[in-house]
């Protein structure tokens, strides 16, 4: 066989490296910057260079903390000792210098070495285990900037208007729950002093919790977040890189944010009708992304200048948008992975002028905030380069060569908003945020804070100065690029099998099946408040355990993502409190450990608890006990108690995680249940097949012809 007769051979090649080199993108950026040669020899250079591997710890700070000081005390001592080919030593990851309590770190060390060579294996490990539970987000160090400068505070209401792929959104979303752990604790002790009990020592994070920062329900964050995003495939990406914050104060949308929809509101007065007004918003854009080309090495075959010019009037609409849901003395942060004043500084120009002007809209001097941050002013004056790949120095210049030289054609997609103001702008856009690739080894990005200072009704576009558009560019606008996803993102969802609304609706407390649920409360003094009015964004907070139980068991269990907030609830009776590690270690690596028959006895200071305590749901309360530095988190984690065993109701990853994290422990998890049905299976099979074996020689043979029988 084969097609043409001939022996296929096989051969393989290397692709040749990209060359990093784009002359109309280096022609456009030396006019434009004005930077003196030697510093535009180190910006070059940062530009072909590959872009250092960045992460950030998430979660609350004092659990964020935890897991960054095993970073210190556990790997980085063993990263110091890898060495390159040549004998120099590889440099270890560091903190980002301004971002806040050393939270953010950086390496100078690629992905792709990390991810493969052998030495980095525990590390690469560590990485990937704590972000597949939501301790670590892979982000690029620029695209932590812009949450960071919002001011934003517990309580507020906020929209990221271009959320995907969620980085960001994750960000604020953590900054929503600031304190609430030590706040709901700061309640708790309140509520058992009131009942006479004694919860021990008050910690630090609990002395200091102020309970005026979110006030309005016992301790527990009330603020929301809105994340939209346009594209419906990447809401789902979205949904799936926050529900790991498993955070009830999240509403994902998917909506064109030029046209994001005002959101009504119960009114005391029908006739006046009331509307969401936002605290703070995120207009992080859709752009033509030139900062990127450090880790987008695509982008230096095909940048052109027309791709930043397509996008102008889609960067408006949604600035401006932005600018009418925000509250009168509210912030919005403008952003873009963009260095070219075509998508920034002419952009927040135009949004302002179409806005009323600075009586309105203010450009915030934020030189204070992140003092670390080396930065450079925005630009007053500029150049703009066409699609065709000429230089214009001002609207007038190509007014003028449009009625001489170009028969009434405007050239190249140009518009007038896109040029500074021939006189000289009033507006402070100095104020703005130019980061360069040189100044501190990042991607280039821009950045903008806005307040709003009065309401204000917008102009109409064809009331607003860049009235004229050119042919195209509308076109371009409504095909906006999204911005690249974050390298780490994982684009491969699994498929899930749609919930139906009737799945989805949760028991009210009138239902005979809810009743027993109080019972988790009992000996409790605290009640819980009206939640707020975002549903959860993920699974309730607690459900119904697969197997219904006879009374006086509760069939209803805590989900460990409801625990911090349900914990605070349920009475004495229904906890058991771990101080010791070892304890812990068996309760994780053993998925169904028995406890009848004296297993109980193996579980050391819990061991009479779990045996005495009534079947159900638990809340196990670790609370660690010695000077190990890695056994110090306190948590609080769901545990069922069922006739034969108890089961530390957390995911398997989680599971892993937390071996990992806390025990430096990599061994699979037991689980004897299944191996028992696999044992019971396999013997079954077993059985099966010597069955069949011995039909076959049971068989009659006294039927088949032999050589006897033929005489």
């Amino acid at each position: 066989g084969g097609r043409g007769g001939g022996e296929r051979t096989q051969s393989w090649r290397d692709y040749p490296a990209l060359k990093k080199e784009n002359p109309k993108l280096q022609e456009f950026y030396d006019a434009l910057l004005q930077l003196p040669e030697e510093e535009k020899t180190q910006f070059w250079e940062a530009l072909r260079r590959e872009l250092p591997n960045s992460f950030r710890f998430c979660g609350s700070k004092g659990h964020a903390l935890a897991v960054e000081r095993l970073l210190r005390t556990r790997y980085i001592p063993e990263i110091v000792k890898i060495e390159h080919q040549d004998g120099r030593p590889v440099d270890p990851p560091k903190p980002v210098p301004w971002y806040p309590d050393e939270l953010a770190w950086w390496m100078t060390t690629p992905k792709n070495v990390v991810r493969k060579f052998p030495p980095f294996a525990a590390f690469q490990k560590f990485l990937v285990s704590e972000t597949s539970v939501g301790n670590i987000s892979r982000q690029e160090v620029v695209s932590m900037i812009p949450p960071l400068l919002m001011d934003l505070r517990p309580g507020m209401t906020v929209l990221d208007m271009c959320a995907a792929p969620g980085s960001k959104s994750a960000q604020l979303l953590e900054m929503l729950h600031v304190g609430e752990e030590s706040r709901v604790r700061k309640v708790l002790r309140q509520f058992a002093k009131e009942d006479g009990l004694d919860l021990g020592e008050e910690t630090k994070d609990e002395a200091e919790a102020d309970l005026e920062a979110d006030p309005s329900d016992a301790g527990r964050a009330t603020g929301l977040l809105i994340a939209n995003d346009a594209d419906y495939k990447r809401g789902h990406l979205l949904v799936h890189q926050l529900k790991r914050l498993s955070s009830p104060n999240l509403l994902v949308m998917n909506h064109d944010a030029t046209q994001f929809p005002s959101i009504k509101l119960p009114s005391p007065e029908p006739n006046k009708p009331v509307y969401l007004k936002f605290d703070r918003i995120l207009a992080d854009v859709p752009c033509s992304g030139d900062g990127t080309a450090r880790k987008n090495v695509n982008l230096w075959k095909d940048w052109q200048p027309g791709s930043a010019l397509g996008l102008h009037v889609t960067q408006i609409r949604i600035l401006v948008r932005a600018l009418q849901l925000l509250k009168v003395g509210g912030r919005v942060v403008y952003s873009t992975c963009s260095m070219n004043p075509v998508e920034n500084e002419s952009i927040i120009a135009a949004a302002i002028e179409r806005c009323g002007g600075l009586d309105n809209v203010e450009i915030v001097d934020a030189s204070d905030q992140l003092p670390g941050l080396i930065r450079r002013p925005g630009l007053k004056t500029w150049k703009i380069m066409d699609k065709s790949g000429r230089i214009w120095s001002s609207w007038e210049e190509v007014e003028k060569f449009t009625k001489e030289s170009n028969d009434g054609v405007i050239p190249g997609r140009l518009q007038s908003s896109m040029f500074p103001d021939p006189e000289g702008t009033k507006l402070p856009l100095e104020r703005c945020m130019r980061v360069y690739p040189h100044l501190q080894d990042t991607g280039g990005f821009f950045i903008t804070v806005l307040e709003k200072k009065s309401e204000f009704k917008a102009k109409p576009e064809n009331e607003a100065k860049e009235a004229t558009q050119s042919n195209g560019a509308a076109e371009d606008a409504a095909a906006a690029n999204k911005r690249p996803l974050e390298d780490d993102v994982d684009m491969e969802q699994p498929a899930k099998k749609a919930k139906t609304e009737e799945e989805n609706s949760a028991a009210t407390t009138s239902e005979p099946a809810a009743e027993p649920a109080a019972d988790l409360a009992a000996e409790s003094s605290a009640e819980p408040a009206a939640e707020p009015a975002a549903e959860p964004a993920a699974e309730p907070a607690a459900e119904p355990a697969a197997e219904p139980a006879a009374e006086p068991v509760c069939r209803w269990r805590i989900q460990s993502e409801g625990m911090p907030i349900l914990q605070g609830y349920v009475g004495e009776t229904r906890v058991v409190h771990l101080r010791k590690k070892e304890t812990l270690h068996k309760l994780l690596i053993e998925m169904f450990p028995k406890i009848s028959d004296g297993g109980w006895q193996n579980f050391d200071e819990i061991g009479e608890r779990v045996r005495d305590i009534g079947m159900g749901c638990c809340v196990l309360r670790v609370e660690p006990e010695g000077d190990d530095p890695e056994w110090q988190e306190r948590m609080a984690l769901p545990l069922w108690k069922s006739i034969h065993s108890l089961n530390l109701m957390l995911p398997k990853e989680d599971r892993s995680a937390m071996l990992l994290r806390v025990f430096n422990d990599t061994s699979p998890l037991i689980n004897i249940s299944l191996q028992r049905k696999e044992k019971k299976a396999a013997e079954e099979a077993q059985q099966q097949e010597e069955g069949q074996e011995q039909e076959l020689e049971d068989i009659d043979v006294e039927d088949i012809p032999t050589p006897e029988g033929d005489d």
